[in-house]
C-alpha cells in the first residue's frame, strides 16, 4: 500500500454486510469475484482497525459493475444505514446540535467526518454556500480512487444520503470531476 490509504474496518464490514443483504444472485457474484483472502481480511478486523483503501476501491467496482444502475441507490442507502452505527450516530447528533439540521450542515461536517472511515484518502473543503446549495471540494485523492469515475461516483451517491438525513429534497451532481488532477467538487442542491 504505497500511499498509505486506508479504509476503517467497520466501514469495509458494513459494505460487505450491504452487499449480503441484496439476497440474491447479485450477492454472490460480487463476493464471489474478490480477491482470495479479502473477505477475511475484513471479517478477522477489529471494526477500528485500518485496511488498504484497495479493498474498499475492489469492492467499490465489483458492486458498481454488477449492479450497474442500482448501484447509486445502493451506495445511497449504504450510508444512510451506516450513520445508525456507534461511529457516526454520536457524530452526527453532536453536528445537529452544534449546526442545526440541513444538507448544508452535512456539507460544512464532512471535511471532520471523512477521516473517522477514510484515512490519506483526500481532503475536503466546503466552498461557497448559498441558499439551497453548497459546493463541496476534494483534491489530493490517491490514484487508485481516479482511475476511473467508479468509487467517485460511489462517494457522490453517498453523499446524496444527506437528503434522506435531513429529509430535505434535493440532489448532488459533479460542479468539477477531475480524475487526471484527482480532485472533484460535489455541488448539493435543494
Amino acid at each position: 500500500m504505497p500511499s498509505g490509504a486506508a479504509v476503517r474496518a467497520r466501514h469495509m464490514k458494513s459494505f460487505v454486510e450491504a452487499v449480503q443483504g441484496l439476497e440474491d444472485e447479485r450477492a454472490e457474484a460480487i463476493l464471489g469475484a474478490t480477491r482470495p483472502g479479502m473477505l477475511e481480511s475484513v471479517e478477522e478486523a477489529t471494526p477500528s482497525a485500518w485496511l488498504p483503501l484497495e479493498l474498499n476501491v475492489e469492492l467499490t467496482e465489483l458492486t458498481s459493475q454488477r449492479l450497474a444502475k442500482e448501484a447509486f441507490d445502493f451506495y445511497r442507502h449504504m450510508m444512510l444505514a451506516e450513520y445508525e452505527t456507534s461511529l457516526f450516530k454520536s457524530f452526527i447528533a453532536m453536528s445537529i446540535r452544534m449546526l442545526g439540521l440541513a444538507p448544508s450542515t452535512y456539507v460544512k461536517m464532512t471535511p471532520r467526518g471523512w477521516p473517522l472511515v477514510f484515512r490519506r484518502c483526500g481532503v475536503f473543503r466546503a466552498l461557497e454556500q448559498s441558499k439551497g446549495r453548497a459546493l463541496l471540494r476534494v483534491t489530493e485523492l490517491p490514484e487508485i480512487c481516479t482511475r476511473n469515475e467508479v468509487w467517485l461516483e460511489s462517494v457522490r451517491a453517498g453523499f446524496a444520503s444527506a437528503f434522506d438525513l435531513t429529509k430535505t429534497p434535493g440532489r448532488v451532481e459533479w460542479h468539477e470531476l477531475s480524475l487526471p488532477l484527482r480532485r472533484a467538487v460535489f455541488v448539493f442542491q435543494w
